[in-house]
C-alpha cells in the first residue's frame, strides 16, 4: 500500500512518540509487572482477581452454538451477534482505549482477566469442544486490534492462521468485536473455505501468484462481516480472512482475538505454549510472556509495534518466538 506525504508524516510522527515511550525500557518492565499498575490504569478490570459478572450475551443459546458448529464445518467461519453482555464488552472496549491513551499497544489488554473470560463462559466453551473436541486449548496466539478512523487506515492483510497446514486443521480463531466494526472504519472480511479453489486452499502460504480465474472467484466469494460490539466471528486456519480499509468511519473498530485447537493439533507444533481452558487463568507473569511473544511475531502486520520489541525481549527474559 502506497502512503501519501500526509501519511508518512502521521506513521513518522507515531513512531517517535512511541520510541519517546520506550526510551526508559526498565521503567516500562517495572509497570508491566505490577499488577497494581494495570489496576489503576483500568479499575473497571480485574487482575488476578475473582471472577466477576457473566460475560456471555444473550445470543449464546443451545440453538446458536449448534448453528455456528455447523458453519464452521460447512464454511469454515461463523459469525455470532450478542456473544458478549453488553457490560463486559464496553468495559473491555474502555480498557483497550485507556491502554492505547496511555500509550501501550493494545495487546496488553490480556494482562486482564475479562479478556481471558470471554472464552471461557460455559456456551462458549460449548461451541469450542463441539467444534474442536473436548480435550481442546488455547494457543499462545492472542492479540487486540485497535484500527484508527482515519481513511486509509486498515486491520491486517488476507491471511490464513495455518502455518502451512495441508490438511483441515483442527483449530480456529475467534474474534470479539468491542466496537462497531462497519463497511467505513474497516470490517473483517472471508472468503468462505467452500468456495476457495481446492490448491488455494491447501497452498495458500506457497502461492505466489493467482490466475486470472482464480482472482475473480476469490474476489467475487469474498464476504464482508459488518459486526455490531459484542459480536463473535471466527474462521478454521486455513481460511483466507482480513481486515478492510478504513474509508472514513467516525469511531475506531476495537476487536480481540484469540486461537484455540485441539490437543493432537496442538502437539503438531510441541514448542508453542497452550494454555487450558478449565482451572486457573494464567498469571500475569504468564500473560505477559504470551503477549510479548505475540508482539514481537505480529509486528510483521503492525509495523508501530516494533519500538516494544525491546520490552517484549525483557519480559520474556530475552527469549523471543521460539
Amino acid at each position: 500500500m502506497s502512503l501519501d506525504e500526509k501519511e508518512l508524516v502521521g506513521v513518522a510522527a507515531e513512531l517517535m512518540r512511541r520510541r519517546a515511550i520506550v526510551a526508559l525500557p526498565a521503567d516500562l518492565r517495572e509497570r508491566a509487572l505490577s499488577a497494581d499498575y494495570w489496576r489503576k490504569l483500568v479499575p473497571g478490570l480485574s487482575v488476578e482477581g475473582a471472577a466477576g459478572a457473566e460475560m456471555a450475551g444473550p445470543a449464546m443459546t443451545d440453538e446458536t452454538v449448534a448453528a455456528a458448529a455447523g458453519a464452521v464445518a460447512n464454511h469454515g467461519y461463523f459469525h455470532v451477534e450478542e456473544a458478549l453482555a453488553p457490560q463486559a464488552t464496553a468495559a473491555m472496549r474502555q480498557a483497550v482505549e485507556a491502554l492505547v491513551a496511555a500509550g501501550w499497544p493494545a495487546g496488553f489488554s490480556f494482562v486482564y482477566d475479562e479478556f481471558w473470560r470471554a472464552t471461557r463462559t460455559a456456551p462458549m466453551l460449548r461451541f469450542l469442544r463441539r467444534v474442536l473436541g473436548e480435550d481442546c486449548v488455547q494457543l499462545e496466539g492472542i492479540w487486540t486490534h485497535y484500527v484508527r478512523p482515519t481513511r486509509g487506515s486498515h486491520g491486517w492483510p488476507p491471511h490464513v492462521d495455518s502455518g502451512g497446514y495441508r490438511e483441515r486443521p483442527e483449530a480456529i480463531g475467534v474474534w470479539f468485536a468491542l466496537s462497531d466494526a462497519t463497511l467505513d472504519n474497516g470490517c473483517m472480511y472471508v472468503v468462505p473455505q467452500d468456495l476457495v479453489p481446492e490448491n488455494i486452499v491447501r497452498g495458500f502460504l506457497d502461492l505466489k501468484s493467482f490466475t486470472l480465474p482464480e482472482t475473480k472467484q476469490l474476489l467475487q466469494a469474498a464476504r464482508a462481516l459488518p459486526a455490531r460490539a459484542g459480536a463473535m466471528m471466527g474462521w478454521d486456519f486455513n481460511v483466507i480472512h482480513w481486515g478492510s480499509t478504513c474509508h472514513g468511519g467516525a469511531t475506531p473498530r476495537i476487536s480481540t482475538a484469540m486461537e484455540f485447537s485441539s490437543r493432537a493439533q496442538a502437539a503438531l507444533k510441541p514448542d508453542q505454549t497452550v494454555v487450558a481452558l478449565s482451572g486457573p487463568l494464567p498469571s500475569l507473569d504468564h500473560r505477559l510472556k504470551l503477549i510479548s511473544r505475540s508482539l514481537l511475531s505480529y509486528t510483521r502486520f503492525e509495523p508501530l509495534l516494533a519500538p516494544f520489541g525491546p520490552l517484549a525481549q525483557a519480559l520474556l527474559g530475552g527469549n523471543g518466538p521460539r
